[in-house]
């Protein structure tokens, strides 16, 4: 490659890189902990004649237990969500940017043909 080949690609290049935003500051990641099932689980009376009068007793501690433990799988759900889809968005990035870097370097590789083409061309005549 010509030294004035080699120069044209720097400055090209270089040209490329001034216009490139600088990179974007990632977005903190949500907490990633999972916190422990921590609902209240109602004792349950021992089989007896008065067993089902017990459990009428508890009936709102058993609906509390059923309520809280809804929420709490609703809430790992929700999260689960929110990461398939930044995962999703992350992966669509990360290819986003391959066919980017890959378009750059194949117009690259097109000046680079096309200058070497021309300059032997002119060592020709």
């Amino acid at each position: 490659m010509s030294a004035r080949a080699y120069l044209l690609i720097l400055l090209c290049t270089g040209a490329a890189a001034a216009d490139q935003p600088s990179p974007a500051i990632p977005p903190s990641i949500p907490d990633t902990t999972t916190p422990p099932f921590a609902c209240v689980q109602p004792v349950l009376p021992a089989m007896s004649k008065t067993a089902a009068t017990q459990l009428k007793a508890e009936d709102a501690q058993i609906k509390a237990y059923a309520e809280c433990g809804q929420k709490y799988v609703d809430e790992r759900h929700t999260k689960a969500l929110m990461y398939v889809q930044l995962q999703k968005a992350e992966a669509d990035a990360g290819n986003d940017a391959i066919k980017s870097v890959n378009a750059y370097f194949a117009n690259l590789r097109e000046l680079q043909e096309k200058l070497q083409a021309q300059a032997s061309s002119k060592t020709k005549q």
